[in-house]
């Protein structure tokens, strides 16, 4: 970690260092509105960005804050928790009904909240994408001059042990992924 407000250069631009371990969601898309031309400090984009239980922020919280910016947005999801997969097999599918749908049979904070986050995405104007991660997609995307972000659990990205959610020690029977 380096102090707030830290930059590296690389490839000719500066890539700036998140400020503190909850912060990257935030300072990614600060990156990104950077690339399209929009200048906001990171700590009023860092203050205004809506944090959930245990700190960060979710993936499609970034997607409102862009669409309300006037950026469009697409979501590639991987969250079976969340969506069905057979939701997106047929173009047909009203997923905000879906998703309606499912809050009133399951129940938990945080999937409420994540729920009420993705059907005002959706009513924002955001896709949602199911496709599965693949070079082919991300080179897809870049090619067309597209930035992505990429949300990447610490846990499988560095083989390290789970985390138990109330006090963050490792426990790989009780815990779960943590970070990106």
């Amino acid at each position: 970690m380096s102090q707030k407000g830290s930059e590296d250069r690389m490839g000719g631009f500066a890539i700036h260092r998140q400020p503190d371990d909850t912060t990257c969601g935030p300072t990614c898309l600060h990156a990104v509105y950077r690339h399209w031309g929009l200048d906001i400090p990171l700590p009023q984009l860092i203050r205004e960005m809506p944090k959930v239980e245990g700190g960060g922020t979710l993936a499609v919280l970034l997607g409102i804050d862009a669409l309300r910016r006037g950026f469009e947005a697409t979501l590639y999801t991987y969250n079976l928790r969340l969506f069905d997969p057979i939701w997106f097999q047929d173009a047909d599918t009203d997923i905000r009904e879906r998703l309606e749908t499912q809050m009133k049979a399951k129940k938990g904070e945080k999937f409420q909240v994540a729920s009420k986050a993705y059907i005002e995405f959706l009513d924002l104007g955001g896709r949602i994408q199911y496709e599965d991660l693949s070079p082919p997609v991300l080179v897809r995307h870049l090619v067309s001059g597209h930035p992505v972000l990429c949300g990447l659990s610490a846990t499988y990205l560095y083989r390290s042990v789970r985390e138990r959610v109330l006090d963050c020690e490792p426990d790989d029977v009780a815990g779960e992924p943590v970070g990106h």
